[in-house]
């Protein structure tokens, strides 16, 4: 068998029509790569990373307890969820100043850390009985040290969410010191 050498065409190469097949290879090159990096990467993802994750439940508005109110001179406006769902911050209103210092425990010439934590309330919640007691406050402030608690002002103590045993809409019953309580308060992120 001999070889026989096969000219190449006498026509002169298209400048342009090479620069149009280098630009097509290039782009198919770069549309299968990154067809290939996408597929490479939804197939390695763990199961619980494509879960898609249910909206939170809209906010209720806590209950009003006149006997709290009349009692601690304040009123829950909200449990919410935060710091990537581990602490468990109470909000509340001040509805009577000479009042609302009960919560912080002591007296503002003798503030006393014990009956601070003793004063604070616990979550119960609803579906299990399980608690969150006054010994898991993270930050509670006296506020008496710091400032005057004002009429209407909201002002926040921080629980730790041990073992994250509350979740967004979680109805929870709220205990105060005397036993007053404010049932079925949802909690809100």
């Amino acid at each position: 068998m001999s070889t026989v050498a096969i000219p190449r065409s006498t026509r002169p190469t298209d400048p342009g029509r090479l620069h149009r097949r280098r630009l097509i290879v290039g782009a198919l090159v770069v549309v299968l790569a990154s067809g290939g990096i996408l597929a490479l990467r939804l197939t390695t993802r763990s199961s619980g990373a494509t879960a898609v994750s249910a909206p939170s439940p809209r906010f209720v508005p806590i209950p009003a307890d006149p006997a709290i109110e009349q009692g601690w001179g304040i009123r829950f406006v909200a449990l919410i969820l935060g710091a990537d769902r581990g602490v468990l911050d109470v909000r509340y209103q001040v509805t009577n100043t000479a009042k609302s210092p009960r919560i912080h425990g002591g007296t503002a010439s003798n503030p006393d850390p014990n009956l601070a934590v003793k004063s604070l309330p616990t979550f119960i919640r609803e579906s299990d009985g399980n608690k969150i007691l006054p010994t898991s406050a993270m930050m509670h402030f006296e506020h008496y040290h710091f400032q005057t608690e004002t009429l209407g002002s909201t002002y926040s103590i921080l629980y730790g969410n041990s073992g994250g045993l509350l979740h967004v809409g979680d109805k929870v019953t709220i205990v105060m010191a005397d036993g007053l309580k404010l049932q079925h308060v949802v909690v809100a992120s």
